[in-house]
């Protein structure tokens, strides 16, 4: 495979490299920082930004085009921080898609894996939560990424793309987002003690970074045929925060303390559980890693 990955320095696009690298591929990687810093070697990389086009297309129309695969990673992808600069987020989510897919139209690529999220769903729904189930934009960060779907469908439609979207559960991993509820309770694991939680009722689809590169891939192996699909990729696990507590305490041999500081009455109802039928379906993936097993590694990386 000749790949092209944006956001390549970001916490999945590290890994993705690693991952493409190791099983013979041709790897580009594109990124704002100045230099390949911490990436995998091997890697072929270029910076840019998308939301540059003129800078974005000179360095695309440059490549080895023929059979490459664009996994488009470049996002501003906290939700936080989303909420906080709406403008930026837009210019980088929606702008950067727009940018990349013309790049790629006159430059003749035309197979693109996108990482979407499990945020775009409306809830309350019945779980598992299906692909074909109603959206919704329920934040500003939710919306960039519907918008973002949006705009693949559309250049599927009018120019013959190949494009696969992947709405992710809630990936985890080493050097994973700080505030991310995982690595929260992993440094209070590290450091001993109780674990004290804002709220430990609500479930969701926990899924190891590693997971999610090898079904990214897994889509790009069947992106062979024009048309814009959507899939689940999550490890189709219900896991409560108070479970995901308790399991980070095994694994990290520490008596079970654990503390809620907030207790909403609405929060037994907060449920996000992914079906995946379709993705094992359609490309015979299927996570590997149990919940244990990646906060086990995880917690190994942890400082």
């Amino acid at each position: 495979m000749n790949a092209l990955i944006t956001g390549v320095g970001g916490f999945l696009g590290r890994r993705l490299a690693k991952y493409l690298l190791q099983s013979g591929s041709h790897v580009v990687g594109m990124g704002q920082q100045a230099s390949a810093v911490d990436l995998p070697r091997g890697i072929q990389y270029h910076q840019a930004d998308i939301r540059n086009f003129d800078q974005l297309y000179n360095e695309i129309s440059q490549l080895q085009t023929e059979n490459t695969t664009v996994f488009h990673l470049a996002a501003q992808s906290h939700v936080g921080k989303s909420r906080i600069d709406p403008l930026t987020t837009l210019s980088v989510n929606v702008m950067g898609t727009a940018h990349l897919l013309e790049a790629c139209r006159q430059a003749n690529v035309k197979r693109i894996v996108f990482p979407s999220t499990m945020l775009v769903y409306a809830r309350p729904v019945p779980l598992p939560i299906k692909e074909t189930d109603a959206v919704q934009a329920g934040s500003v960060y939710a919306s960039t990424k519907l918008a973002a779907e949006e705009l693949l469908k559309g250049y599927a439609s009018d120019y013959g793309f190949s494009c696969r979207i992947a709405r992710l559960g809630n990936g985890y991993g080493p050097s994973g987002a700080a505030d991310s509820v995982v690595e929260i309770i992993l440094r209070q694991v590290k450091n001993g003690g109780s674990i004290t939680l804002k709220n430990l009722a609500p479930v969701r689809d926990f899924i190891y970074c590693d997971d999610v590169v090898s079904g990214l891939v897994a889509l790009a192996n069947h992106a062979d045929q024009p048309g814009c699909e959507i899939f689940n990729l999550a490890s189709g696990v219900p896991t409560s925060i108070r479970e995901l507590a308790e399991a980070a305490c095994r694994i990290g041999n520490l008596e079970t303390n654990i503390l809620e500081t907030e207790n909403h009455s609405m929060a037994a109802d907060d449920k996000v559980v992914l079906s995946i039928e379709r993705m094992k379906e359609y490309t015979n993936w299927q996570p590997e890693w149990s919940l244990e097993n990646g906060l086990r590694q995880t917690l190994s990386e942890t400082r």
